[in-house]
């Protein structure tokens, strides 16, 4: 299936079904949110490589449930599974309109992952499922249906208490009409984060086995242990599957690979090495915060218009 078509209409039986069962498991938690139909379709114009959105799910208080925002990230992906979010310099949209940079979206990320482990039992840290993949073609079939003026966002749950959020368009007055329910989407992959990590196709390249082990027992075992670790976990992996399909793509990927180990992980290794946590961590945010810039979608975009 292609990236674009990932979803498909379900009965209202079934919607009703995942519905109930979600508010039986989470009784606390909201069951539905509500976009203006605008901020999909603008989502969806963030770029010509889009071909589908990640509705991702965050706190913005990690204290409060009911500070649940669900993000608009924009994606780009050839193959099922294979979802890579787009890194913007320009602002993240969530359910209300709101604007967040890429670094409040890993937090707030952050902030749902951990409450969904440490109040609500869910799988492990690594496991938890951070969001789900619409194509752009399936999200056509609620966008282009008359009165469509929002989409209603309706958080369900199976048996196996894994998340499926329905979308169902309302129209001015808040009414569904149409009875169309866009279910099966595609949760992000399930799979070894290693297979989409910068700092190991770079080390691949340029270095051994063992200073790949450094780094995976300083993400397992001390990032997460410092302020600010949480959120520059999921910051790499927000951003790193989209540098690396980058570079794989560039005629001079290699030379710029290169300048990437010798600029940003050197250093951090070296300060691991050296057992300095807080500098390591502020050379990680550093680091992040110039490969943001450089490979930004409007930044490769604009570079690519003027050769």
């Amino acid at each position: 299936m292609e990236a674009k078509n990932a979803g498909s209409l379900i009965s209202e039986e079934l919607f009703n079904c995942l519905s109930q069962n979600y508010a039986i498991h989470l009784p606390n938690h909201l069951r539905t949110l509500v976009f203006d139909k605008s901020l999909l379709l603008r989502t969806l114009k963030t770029s010509d490589q889009v071909t589908g959105i990640r509705f991702t799910y965050g706190l913005s208080d990690i204290k409060n449930i009911y500070s649940t925002k669900v993000l608009l990230v924009p994606c780009t992906s050839n193959v099922y599974y294979d979802q890579i979010p787009l890194v913007l310099n320009q602002h993240y949209l969530d359910h209300e309109g709101n604007q967040y940079s890429i670094e409040r979206v890993a937090e707030m990320i952050y902030n749902f992952v951990i409450h969904s482990v440490e109040k609500e039992n869910f799988s492990s840290y690594e496991r938890i499922n951070r969001g789900s993949f619409f194509g752009a073609h399936s999200l056509d079939l609620l966008l282009t249906e008359s009165n469509c003026k929002y989409i209603q966002f309706n958080f369900g749950m199976d048996n196996k208490k894994i998340l499926h959020p329905i979308l169902n368009p309302l129209d001015c007055s808040y009414r569904t009409n149409s009875r169309l329910y866009l279910e099966n989407s595609w949760p992000p992959r399930d799979s070894d984060p290693d297979e989409i990590c910068l700092a190991k196709f770079a080390v691949d390249k340029f270095s051994n086995e063992n200073e790949l082990n450094r780094f995976r027992n300083f993400r397992d075992q001390e990032l997460l242990t410092v302020k600010d670790g949480g959120m520059l976990y999921e910051l790499y992996y927000f951003i790193s599957p989209y540098i690396v399909n980058v570079l794989k793509e560039q005629s001079d990927g290699l030379e710029h690979l290169q300048n990437i180990y010798d600029k940003n992980i050197m250093p951090l290794y070296e300060e691991i090495m050296k057992g300095n946590l807080l500098k390591a961590v502020d050379h990680l945010k550093r680091a992040f915060k110039s490969l943001i810039d450089e490979y930004s979608v409007d930044q490769i975009e604009s570079s690519a218009a003027t050769t």
